[in-house]
């Protein structure tokens, strides 16, 4: 069965004041790191980059601005300070992260179709839903090609299709969060996940 690692840490272990001080970022990432102002967002992406050139190294931006390598398979996802990488050896990878939190409902009619309205019977549900897709679209790197509500989360594990294109997907609960994972081929995988610990030395 195919296998995917997925990294994950917690923005919370670290402060404002150790970030320049993570090692793997390159001098020429805190350019762009350094745009970031907001104190969780900058935190969420200097770990992010980390994570990126501690397991993946170079890489480069396609496109859709979607991170690529030629060496590897990743996707990086982050929400309300925690951060996530999937890598894969096989192919195409998608992953999101979302807070489990209060929505309007407004926004669930507008993302989801009939069928998935009807599987949202809690908040926590439609995270399934809204990280389901969301990794379906990142897997396929191409960005949205139609309404949210047409691409569709069910069955939230297990196979799909999405513009002629064949997707395994997983979706579970992590603490307070919910992870989805899509890979694309019609094989299912294995998720190996690995509580990074970043080590500073000051």
């Amino acid at each position: 069965m195919k296998r995917i690692d997925l990294y994950i840490y917690h923005t919370n272990q670290i402060g404002e004041d150790d970030l320049r001080l993570l090692p793997f970022i390159r001098e020429d990432d805190f350019k762009e790191l350094d745009r970031y102002h907001i104190k969780d967002n900058k935190i969420e992406r200097y770990v992010s980059m980390y994570l990126k050139r501690k397991y993946i190294g170079d890489f480069y931006l396609g496109e859709n601005g979607k991170p690529l390598s030629d060496n590897i398979y990743f996707n990086i996802s982050h929400s309300h300070g925690l951060v996530i990488l999937g890598v894969s050896k096989d192919s195409n990878i998608g992953v999101d992260v979302e807070l489990v939190r209060k929505v309007k409902y407004s926004l669930i009619e507008y993302v989801s179709s009939f069928d998935e309205l009807q599987y949202i019977d809690k908040e926590e549900k439609f995270f399934d839903i809204w990280t389901n897709k969301e990794a379906l679209l990142k897997a396929h790197g191409m960005g949205i090609r139609c309404r949210l509500s047409n691409i569709t989360a069910l069955p939230i594990n297990g196979k799909k299709t999405y513009l002629d294109e064949s997707y395994y997907s997983h979706t579970f609960k992590y603490e307070d969060y919910v992870i989805s994972i899509s890979l694309k081929g019609e094989d299912d995988f294995e998720i190996n996940i690995i509580n990074e610990d970043i080590k500073i030395e000051k």
